[in-house]
């Protein structure tokens, strides 16, 4: 396991890393501030840091997230990697429903954030980026990266087991939560009643996040 984990743990940063700076790029075209470089390479140094410091924590979340997924009740797990177990409509719709019911769990994780004064003092790192762009979608405290971790891997593997996505769909996932910090000047349109998109997250004051007048799901605006 401890090899499929290195893998795992490594791809997924090279994947963060390769988002930022795609994101980077897009973000020069149509920006809603004109930003320095170094707006992106602080989050994303403060996130590697992190992230490799706590290997050893990850890993132990990634065992933790097995044990766990043995006693679901619910078998809304997806396919293996290559996706040989589901048809192409089977993988999409087990992919729908595996993003609706994260995002709601997410949602109330997020809402926790906000609203219990401990977990606050972790989140409010993630609100206090006075220059929005795509790399604040990585913009954590240490502590909130535990708790969130941790609480969505004993809710979720119950309902999905051992999650290993298609890249395709990972990178799809990941793309649109960058997307929804993203600086720039792009409207949903009419979506925007449906998905949370960039105009939800441009950096409103401390006073008011902390007051729970925002978004608290990645995708789905209604909640």
């Amino acid at each position: 396991m401890f090899g499929e984990f290195l893998r795992a743990h490594a791809l997924n940063l090279f994947c963060y890393v390769a988002f930022v700076a795609i994101f980077a790029l897009i973000e020069r075209v149509r920006p809603v501030e004109r930003q320095s470089p170094r707006a992106f390479l602080f989050n994303l140094s403060l996130f590697s840091l992190l992230y490799l410091c706590l290997s050893g924590y990850y890993y132990e979340i990634a065992k933790l997230h097995r044990y766990v997924a043995n006693f679901r009740e619910v078998h809304f797990g997806l396919s293996n990697f290559v996706g040989r177990d589901l048809g192409t409509v089977g993988l999409m719709v087990r992919f729908v429903l595996f993003v609706l019911a994260a995002d709601v769990i997410k949602y109330w994780m997020h809402r926790a954030m906000h609203q219990v004064p401990l977990l606050w003092r972790f989140h409010r790192a993630h609100h206090s980026d006075r220059h929005l762009n795509a790399s604040t979608n990585l913009r954590e405290q240490w502590a909130g990266t535990i708790y969130g971790d941790a609480v969505f891997a004993v809710i979720a593997a119950p309902l999905f087991g051992v999650l290993s996505l298609p890249i395709p769909l990972t990178a799809a996932y990941l793309a649109y939560e960058f997307f929804a910090h993203a600086n720039l000047r792009v409207s949903l349109g009419r979506l925007t009643a449906v998905f949370v998109g960039p105009q939800y997250h441009r950096n409103p004051p401390l006073a008011i996040a902390r007051a729970c007048q925002c978004k608290f799901c990645e995708f789905l605006s209604p909640l």
